[in-house]
């Protein structure tokens, strides 16, 4: 062999070899009924959303159990996807410089009804700019039945009430697992009446949608229809001097924070239409962090703050942060230990919010969502973390104060004085 010969072979040996410490990753798997709690043969396909979402391998599952090959462990991430029953479930696997990864994809039987699903809607926001009533819901959806299973027949899919007056829909998504994803209303065959078309699966699911109506003369009415029952609803609202009134059931009233007034609501029941009429309504503006509330805070609640001021009207989302942020971290004095509860929920939220940015950051890297969502998203979780930091450090410099008992009548009541309770 002479010597060019040799050199050639050697060069294309070096490149076809392995590079150490670049060694291909495997994950093994099992595939879990979660209904029965039981181990079940089926199909497992692998997603590389660095690879643009394309489907790189295929694998079954027997017995319950599979392996998965040759797979790249620089990966930021991979999604195990398994179809069952017509729904799509997903797990997130992350290698985190190891050579092999351990997953459960668990899977459901289809639930036989929607009834048992628990609908929260811990804001309805209503806000007046230029000439319009822009109105923002979001619902919880608490899928905890037993045994567990998804609600996906098109029959028993959530149903929403937009009016037939609405001037656009600014935004409508779910969240299912922290990131929100498009999802349009779809009409029915009734009136104001649409559905979402996606399943509701075990744990929690949030729908949230944005619209506009005419607000002329500074007044609209909301005959909002509810097709499924309401266990508690909150209703903000984000103009000082705005005030809502009801004919058809009774408004507890809380005091105002920061301009806004909150209204509850408890125990809406399917078939009935709940009135709701906005009046008023002066500047749309928000008191900046470190200025005390005017009027005071409602009896049993504690404020978060948004740490700047709003600069534009339309930027409903910042009103969501906050509104989302009194119903999520649950902040409400509970005797004695009021003050320590509180900070506790807040560094414990912090912790939470941290941890959901870093996901996101690896879901928009990965190239598992889209720009626009990641974007506006993030932009949420900023405000969130502001706020909640904010609030920690100030909880720090002030003086524990002793805790208020609501007087009777008093604010978070709900219908017919039913007190509405820490979730």
């Amino acid at each position: 062999m002479s010597r060019y010969t040799f050199l050639i072979v050697l060069l294309l040996a070096l490149v076809a070899a392995p590079v150490s410490g670049l060694h291909a990753a495997t994950i093994h798997g099992t595939l879990v009924n979660g209904t029965s709690g039981e181990k079940i043969d089926g199909v497992i396909k692998v997603v590389n959303p660095g690879g643009g979402m394309m489907e790189e391998e295929e694998v079954n599952a027997v017995g319950g159990n599979f392996t998965v090959e040759g797979l790249d462990p620089s990966a930021s991430l991979y999604l195990l996807r398994s179809d069952y029953d017509g729904v799509m479930y997903t797990e997130v696997v992350r290698f985190d410089g190891q050579e092999t990864a351990h997953a459960t994809v668990t899977v459901y039987e289809s639930a036989p009804s929607f009834e048992g699903i628990h609908i929260l809607v811990p804001h309805l926001a209503a806000a007046a700019v230029d000439g319009e009533l822009q109105i923002e819901m979001l619902y919880e959806l608490h899928n905890h039945l037993e045994p567990a299973g998804t609600v996906s027949d098109p029959g028993q899919q959530f149903l929403i009430y937009l009016p037939e007056d609405r001037i656009n829909i600014m935004r409508s998504f779910v969240s299912y697992g922290d990131v929100p994803i498009d999802r349009f209303p779809v009409p029915t065959d009734e009136s104001g009446i649409y559905r979402i078309d996606y399943p509701i699966r075990p744990g929690d699911t949030e729908v949230g949608v944005a619209y506009a109506v005419p607000y002329r003369d500074s007044t609209y009415t909301l005959q909002y229809q509810v097709k499924q029952p309401i266990e508690t609803m909150t209703i903000y609202t984000i103009n000082s001097g705005m005030t809502v009134t009801s004919s058809t059931v009774k408004l507890g009233v809380g005091e105002a924070i920061h301009g806004m007034t909150a209204y509850e609501v408890s125990n809406v029941a399917a078939g009935t239409t709940l009135e709701l009429t906005f009046r008023g309504g002066g500047p749309l503006e928000m008191a900046a962090a470190g200025e005390e509330p005017q009027g005071g805070t409602p009896a049993g609640r504690s404020v978060v703050t948004a740490p700047n001021r709003m600069e534009n009207p339309s930027t409903m989302l910042m009103v969501a942060v906050l509104l989302a942020m009194l119903a999520i971290v649950g902040i409400a004095t509970r005797g004695p230990s009021g003050f320590v509860d509180q900070r506790q929920h807040l560094q414990e939220f912090y912790e939470t919010l941290l941890k959901r940015m870093a996901r996101l950051d690896d879901l928009n890297e990965a190239g598992a969502v889209a720009h626009d969502v990641y974007k506006s998203k993030r932009a949420e979780l900023k405000n969130q973390i502001a706020s909640v930091l904010y609030q920690l450090q100030a909880g720090g410099k002030k003086k524990r104060r002793p805790s208020r008992r609501p007087e009777p009548g008093a604010s978070g009541a709900g219908v017919a004085g039913n007190e509405r309770t820490a979730q």
